[in-house]
């Protein structure tokens, strides 16, 4: 079975053994998904950072979290959120977009905002949790969300001549379904 997404998987589709392997996939990312939704309505959200020794000193690295928001970029451009023709949204996602790993940075932000991140570069965990919340407050502000929203569920119908719902045992048509 294969699922298909060329932004995520760079062309090629993944492929699970079964229906049930692509399920167990889809809901551990939307665990991570609901997770990181919850951290950033509770006001708790910080990226995952990983410390690296460079030339003896200990260094923030959040270029692996930087990387998968990157990625989900990626995905939601498919879904009519494009980042990089809305200025301000450009802006709010720089901090990220700076520290991650793509190679887009250089055709979306001029040299002025690039040399403005390197010389912040050691703030870099606190720009990026500010940025987040900036995007959060972008998307509260639009009304508008970089997903398509799901459709709700309607009620089942009640048809005239299914038992009523309150119970009664009669159908539907000759308890609470009748003219009045």
């Amino acid at each position: 079975m294969k699922i298909r997404n060329s932004a995520m998987t760079g062309g090629s589709a993944p492929e699970f053994k079964d229906e049930k392997d692509a399920q167990k996939v889809i809901h551990a990312i939307l665990n991570v998904y609901n997770g990181v939704l919850q951290t950033i309505q509770n006001g708790s959200f910080s990226p995952f950072i990983s410390y690296r020794a460079h030339d003896g000193k200990e260094t923030e690295d959040v270029s692996i979290w930087c990387a998968g928001f990157v990625l989900g970029v990626g995905l939601f451009e498919m879904h009519e959120w494009d980042m990089f023709n809305d200025g301000d949204l450009a802006e709010l996602c720089l901090p990220i977009f700076f520290n991650s790993t793509t190679d887009r940075l250089p055709k979306i932000y001029s040299p002025e905002q690039l040399k403005r991140m390197e010389s912040r570069k050691d703030d870099s965990g606190d720009l990026i949790i500010d940025a987040v919340y900036g995007i959060k407050g972008y998307f509260s502000d639009t009304q508008t969300q970089p997903w398509p929203r799901p459709k709700e569920k309607a009620e089942p119908k009640i048809g005239r001549n299914d038992p009523c719902p309150c119970g009664s045992g009669k159908k539907y048509k000759k308890c609470c379904g009748g003219k009045e």
